[in-house]
């Protein structure tokens, strides 16, 4: 494997990791949290000292088996059956709950314990050289993910190719899945949304990929087609995927909070306000329902902001500067308190820049948008960069009025009203979406 450049992950050891948290969690606001990461450190420290891949028993997890029950399954990419399901499971677990460095510790031990360095360990823990490589590069898999959200990009993309490299020609596995989705998912981090079209629709229908898909697999591609669509302008097309995706998850899930925040942004790109609000407001009810990732919550409330700026900026007779500050720019200022991974963090800002605009503040909102470009910058979201410079040259233009400002930055595309506000059913349905509980 090649040698990757330096990742930005601090600690060489779970030990290491705990005495440097150790600070931050005795002073967390959410202790249950903060007693589920240390159990996660001790168990790794232990692991990291082991020769072999000891069985995790619920006497050993002890307060933990209840939390790693209740991960979705696709965090994890093995069935529960396998004696190295609970392991990866403490590092999905590290990772739903905003650590992505103890995360990647926790992998690096089950990797070292399987040989990733040294084949015979594989042996003596009784995996076959194929199910050596198979955890190898669910290990890699895991390592990609965590860079990608946390914006070493290049680092993922190493961690995802090495993996598709190790397993070769191998028949399609949970490490194969976990790779490709892992790069269709990296194209979309960068906004390289061909690639993310193109990826997505050739696993779709590659026969021997869809063998191996299971329904929550075709509801991350599409989701994934359907970000694509949308950054194309096919805002009806993207529905639809959606919609699709929806309708196979089948019930109530962090995973659906997130597909209805995608079909909300969707609606509001299209011009379909009142879509996009009901669809905001019910994705923020699932997410705080069903214990959604961060992310989604944060993806939630930044979204409704959006769909208030709008909605004033396309009114100016039915908004007002209350709706901004207490619907928009207060929720915003309060989620950017938080813990945000880069990329939320920088959509938080950018989002909160166009309310103080709308506000009539272009000091605020150069300084938010110069505080998102140092993010979006060393991270490669180019999507957002363009967003942001395009802003800041708006603000610098004393020509223009706000409302010309207002409209330029709207990011809508041209095309006829009647292609996108008509009684379509994707609309439809999102609007439904509003009496809801």
């Amino acid at each position: 494997m090649p040698s990757l450049p330096p990742a930005p992950f601090g600690a060489a050891s779970a030990s290491e990791w705990l005495s440097e948290a150790a600070p931050r969690l005795s002073a967390s606001t959410a202790p249950e949290i903060a007693s589920r990461l240390a159990q996660i450190a001790f168990l790794t420290a232990a692991l990291e000292r082991r020769y072999h891949l000891p069985e995790l028993t619920d006497a050993m997890l002890g307060d933990l088996a209840a939390p790693l029950s209740a991960l979705p399954q696709q965090l994890v990419h093995l069935p529960a059956s396998h004696p190295a399901h609970r392991w990866f499971q403490l590092a999905a677990l590290a990772e739903f709950h905003g650590e992505p460095q103890l995360s990647r510790l926790v992998t690096n031990a089950i990797a070292d314990t399987l040989g990733e360095h040294d084949a015979s360990r594989a042996i003596e823990c009784g995996f076959s050289p194929d199910e050596r490589d198979e955890l190898l590069a669910l290990c890699l898999c895991r390592r990609g993910r965590v860079s990608r959200a946390a914006g070493a990009l290049l680092d993922a993309q190493y961690h995802f190719e090495d993996a598709v490299a190790l397993l070769g020609d191998r028949p399609w596995r949970d490490a194969r899945i976990a790779a490709e989705l892992g790069l269709a998912n990296l194209a979309v981090s960068r906004g390289n949304y061909p690639q993310v079209f193109s990826r997505c629709s050739a696993l779709l229908t590659d026969q021997q990929a869809a063998d191996a898909l299971g329904d929550v697999h075709r509801v991350a591609l599409l989701q994934m087609r359907a970000i694509a669509l949308r950054k194309r302008g096919a805002h009806l097309d993207a529905l639809l995927d959606s919609w699709r995706a929806y309708d196979l998850l089948g019930s109530a899930s962090e995973h659906r909070a997130e597909l209805v925040v995608s079909m909300a942004e969707t609606a509001l790109e299209a011009g379909d306000l009142g879509a996009a609000q009901a669809a905001f407001a019910n994705a923020r009810r699932e997410a705080l329902a069903t214990g959604a990732a961060p992310r989604v919550l944060a993806a939630a409330i930044t979204g409704a902001a959006r769909a208030t700026v709008s909605r004033v900026r396309a009114d100016a007779a039915t908004g007002s500067a209350i709706d901004l500050e207490q619907a928009a720019a207060a929720p915003l200022v309060d989620l950017l308190q938080g813990t945000l991974a880069p990329r939320e963090r920088v959509y938080a800002l950018v989002t909160l820049a166009e309310c103080r605009i709308a506000q009539g503040q272009p000091a605020a909102a150069r300084a938010l948008l110069h505080d998102a470009s140092g993010i979006a910058a060393p991270h490669q979201f180019h999507d957002y960069t363009f967003r942001i410079d395009s802003l800041i040259e708006q603000i610098s233009d004393t020509k223009k009025t706000q409302s010309q400002t207002f409209a330029a930055s709207a990011n809508r595309p041209a095309v006829p009203a009647a292609t996108i506000t008509g009684p379509h059913p994707a609309l439809s349905r999102l609007h439904a979406l509003a009496v809801r509980a």
